[in-house]
């Protein structure tokens, strides 16, 4: 089957697009791309040719330009270039590509097209599995560019670079070589001119074989995922600030870890942190990892996770004088004068304070290490980290935990444990009232 055939075929198996759809295609000048730009046409579809100049090899840039530039007026191609100048140096490729998709994407949507179109093909498939495995990929990497995402399409992705440039001989099509391709500067070309090479000797049909294995790493990457969705929708608990994932399901299984790390795709983008996250699930309580857009903590049966764009820490006391309501970081403190009643029994959003109080110095702060109050009820003192413990906080909430001191004494944990000396009698005098609300 010749390269037409096949493409046409590719196109309609897959609906990559339609007839009447109009198309960018991105071309190079080098022969992958003038080919896709030659047999696109000869298939009938409405095309624009895109060019990016980068001026990175000088003459050999321009040239590059005006061979695409002279093809697409010769055949009636609408054209369009871009100039892009970019400092050289580590990283210029991806920079490039980034830069060039970018404008890719702006143009197809100025001028109304359907598709922007690349020529990518067999041996950029393989090229890429390789180059991710050697950074550490897994499945995702592993897959390879996809035929199509985000309305870019990759019609010539099961074809390999013998067939293009066979067809562009046999169709006399003109096209540049690009002498930096040779280059073993970049990880790319040193895949594509020494691995390869040594690599056709194992085997000749290797880059067919890698291009079938990273179609199985794709479906098997889709399985995954959707197996992690399930699980995640039936674990995890939205919090105020996150999430709360409940590790319980995970035990006995023997691809946990794998689960997980599918779990936590959208809410780590990095890898390796996503692998720290995983080994934290079997770390012990309190161990946290800070990750790009969350900090992931370990707590008893669950991993607590909370956005890194949260309001500050309560750091200065806020100094209460009388009645009035009090904002602090989880919620207000209403302070009212009332004849207490015995039927309205505290809690611990709810105490009462002797009247005598409201001359006192009282601030709400952040409790600290080494704090400790005498509980109602009790005669000793207890420390306020071991309340904590007790009252099972989840360690990410306990930097939250505010308390009510009075010239150096603790008389209340808000929200957690009173101090004896909040212990009010029934009688007709008013009193303190202190009520949470959120």
């Amino acid at each position: 089957m010749d390269l037409i055939s096949r493409l046409r075929k590719t196109i309609k198996d897959h609906g990559l697009f339609m007839e009447n759809e109009s198309l960018l295609v991105a071309v190079s000048g080098g022969v992958d791309s003038m080919a896709l730009l030659h047999a696109l046409q000869y298939l009938g579809y409405p095309i624009y040719a895109a060019h990016v100049n980068y001026h990175l090899r000088g003459e050999d840039s321009d040239l590059d330009q005006q061979a695409v530039e002279d093809y697409c007026n010769a055949t009636s191609i609408p054209f369009f270039v871009n100039h892009l100048e970019l400092a050289s140096g580590q990283g210029i490729q991806e920079k490039a590509r980034e830069a060039r998709y970018t404008w890719f994407s702006e143009l197809r949507k100025d001028l109304k097209l359907n598709k922007v179109v690349t020529a990518h093909h067999l041996n950029d498939q393989a090229e890429t599995v390789l180059f991710n495995l050697c950074r550490g990929s897994g499945l995702a990497g592993a897959s390879g560019m996809a035929l199509e995402n985000n309305s870019v399409v990759r019609p010539l992705l099961f074809m390999p670079k013998e067939e293009i440039v066979a067809y562009a001989k046999e169709n006399n099509v003109s096209y540049r070589e690009d002498v930096s391709n040779q280059s073993l500067k970049y990880s790319r070309n040193r895949i594509r001119n020494a691995v390869f090479p040594s690599l056709t000797e194992v085997n000749s049909a290797f880059v067919n074989h890698i291009g079938g294995f990273s179609h199985h790493a794709s479906q098997a990457d889709l399985l995954i995922s959707e197996v992690a969705k399930s699980k995640w929708d039936s674990n995890n608990k939205k919090t105020a600030n996150g999430f709360q994932l409940d590790l319980q399901f995970l035990e006995g299984s023997d691809y946990s870890d794998l689960l997980l790390y599918y779990m936590l795709a959208e809410l780590e983008p990095k890898p390796s942190l996503r692998n720290e996250v995983v080994n934290l699930a079997r770390s012990a309580v309190g161990k946290k990892v800070a990750g790009s857009n969350y900090v992931f903590w370990r707590d008893r049966i669950s991993l607590v996770i909370e956005s890194v764009e949260k309001e500050e820490e309560l750091t200065t006391e806020i100094i209460v004088q009388g009645t009035g309501i009090y904002a602090y970081k989880n919620g207000s403190l209403c302070i009212t004068e009332s004849v207490f009643d015995s039927t309205e029994k505290p809690n611990v959003n709810l105490i009462f304070l002797p009247l005598k109080y409201r001359s006192k110095k009282l601030s709400i702060r952040a409790w600290e290490s080494g704090d400790s109050i005498r509980p109602f009820g009790m005669k000793g003192r207890q420390k306020v980290s071991d309340i904590l413990i007790q009252k099972k906080v989840p360690m990410p909430e306990k930097s939250n935990v505010t308390v009510l001191e009075c010239e150096g004494e603790i008389l209340w944990v808000l929200g957690l444990r009173a101090s004896e000396f909040t212990r009010v009698f029934e009688s007709k005098n008013k009193e303190l009232k202190l009520l949470i609300t959120t």
